[in-house]
């Protein structure tokens, strides 16, 4: 019998299979929704509100613990407890669907926070598209930091998209972030506040002038809007995601942005990259480090390397396969290494890479977008 190949798209119940589909390159001209949301809780954590605000301005508002009050400058949804604030948050979720959320310490305070009461109250919250509970689970190193589970969206934390991008701030509070960028701040600060403890001065607030409270949640919520909008941090991520292969919230993990990027050629070079640990490490020597001489100094010259490394590699021909090809040409063709390494001039693929990556670099620099594409 002669053998052939399936292809196509089959639907079997309520679910799709593919058989040897045929890809094309994806476009990044995608336009994606966020939602800023920010929470506020009692010192013992107990929920009060939760703020949310996104593009469509119609669409913001504040679910409350409490009994209703009068408000005409905030969409205000009050709620008569907690578990009442999960459900309409879900609610809200659901009617309006966005891609991405957005906040400071979002995912290891404010949807931690969220997972551990929908918890306590046996409650499945569903704020992804999979109707799958919300899931949060701590790193064993600390119970603060964890990964979050959120199908079909990503939750994207300010803080960290900003020290990923490059931009520097004596404090990454959001206080001092807004203060720096627009000279506008949070509305309880250490100045107008009847407490020193800021928790204690939110629950005064939420017992006594709720309203007030609402309107520190919602402005919390802006903030973090215009300072994405401003440092562009959604179009970083996407960037970013595009040229690595990461997912929009996976943040460092180079090792793994490598491997999206480097195995796919190598593979179609006729190259299978071995495990981890099947071949014992050779250690090449590093660049030499003078040791300092403390002391005060006139006429100080800085001498900034631009991207030293990438440099080395682009220049040098620096690459596993290049090394594999290089061995078996001429020695007079290739790029000598150190312990007997030789590099291919034409075959390799890292040193593309690294042109790709650059060039996307000074794009971005053209285009204004500030942060760093190589790190």
């Amino acid at each position: 019998m002669g053998r052939y190949v399936l292809q196509g798209i089959f639907k079997k119940g309520q679910h799709y299979y593919c058989f040897n589909p045929k890809l094309s390159p994806c476009t990044t001209d995608i336009s994606l929704t966020s939602v800023s949301l920010d929470i506020e809780c009692s010192p013992q954590q107990d929920l009060y509100s939760v703020g949310l605000t996104c593009e469509n301005e119609a669409n913001n508002c504040v679910i409350m613990v409490g009994e209703a009050q009068p408000s005409e400058q905030v969409n205000i949804i009050w709620v008569k407890d907690e578990l009442s604030l999960l459900v309409a948050l879900q609610a809200w979720f659901k009617r309006h669907d966005p891609d991405i959320i957005i906040g400071w310490a979002v995912v290891n305070f404010d949807m931690r926070l969220l997972a551990q009461r929908a918890k306590l109250y046996h409650f499945k919250l569903c704020l992804g598209r999979d109707n799958k509970g919300l899931h949060w689970y701590s790193h064993q190193e600390s119970n603060d930091h964890g990964t979050l589970i959120l199908n079909g969206r990503v939750a994207l934390d300010g803080i960290e998209q900003l020290k990923n991008s490059s931009w520097y701030f004596d404090s990454f509070s959001l206080e001092n972030v807004s203060q720096e960028l627009f000279s506008e701040g949070k509305l309880i600060t250490k100045e107008n506040s009847v407490f020193v403890d800021k928790g204690l001065e939110i629950k005064r607030q939420y017992e006594n002038t709720p309203v007030a409270l609402v309107a520190y949640n919602l402005q919390d919520c802006l903030l973090v809007e215009r300072i994405f909008k401003h440092a562009q941090l959604i179009e970083y991520a996407v960037q970013r995601a595009t040229l690595t292969g990461l997912a929009l919230d996976r943040r460092g993990a180079s090792v793994v942005a490598f491997t999206n990027l480097y195995l796919p050629l190598l593979h179609r070079s006729g190259y299978i990259a071995p495990n981890i640990g099947d071949i014992e490490a050779q250690h090449s020597p590093g660049g030499f480090v003078m040791d300092s001489k403390p002391g005060l100094y006139d006429w100080v010259l800085v001498l900034d390397f631009k991207s030293l490394y990438p440099s080395i590699i682009r220049t040098f021909k620096i690459d596993p396969l290049g090394m594999i090809e290089g061995l078996k040409e001429p020695k007079e063709n290739t790029i000598e290494g150190f312990r007997g390494a030789r590099f291919s001039r034409e075959k390799h693929h890292l040193p593309k890479i690294l042109d790709h990556l650059s060039a996307a670099r000074e794009e971005a620099k053209k285009l204004k977008i500030n942060h760093s594409l190589m790190q």
